[in-house]
């Protein structure tokens, strides 16, 4: 995967709101296999100037989470999006859309972390008031 740099967040949220407005007309594999890219994008983009090798993407996900103190909840479920991301094709297209939009506010979430960016109100208006935490994930 190519490395990017200098990705701003405002060109995140806006693939989010697209996708967001466009999620009832793809399968819900596909918007995810979006998510991932995107999600990818951003551990590369906010990674891509520290000095040492990365030996993944936990790896970087991990870094960005120590570097900006996530909150223990939200890394848990980071990762666990991260890991559901990661093996897509084995996840059932309805379990799939019934957490799409938890999926995008915790990514949002960490969007708004890393970047120090407010999510914007036009992403927010699809979104669910909170992030789906662990304990409620199936």
């Amino acid at each position: 995967m190519a490395k990017y740099s200098n990705v701003p967040a405002e060109t995140i949220y806006a693939d989010l709101i697209s996708l967001c407005e466009n999620g009832k007309k793809v399968s819900a594999h596909t918007s995810y296999a979006t998510l991932r890219h995107l999600f990818l994008m951003v551990l590369d983009d906010k990674t891509n100037d520290v000095g040492f090798a990365f030996s993944g993407p936990f790896a970087k996900m991990d870094y960005l989470a120590k570097e900006y103190h996530l909150q223990k909840n939200n890394y848990r479920a980071l990762n666990h999006f991260r890991a559901k991301i990661r093996n897509i094709k084995k996840q059932g297209e309805e379990d799939l859309k019934r957490m799409f939009t938890y999926d995008v506010r915790l990514f949002a979430e960490f969007v708004s972390c890393v970047y120090q960016k407010a999510i914007p109100d036009a992403l927010l208006k699809f979104l669910p008031n909170e992030v789906w935490v662990e304990s409620e994930r199936s």
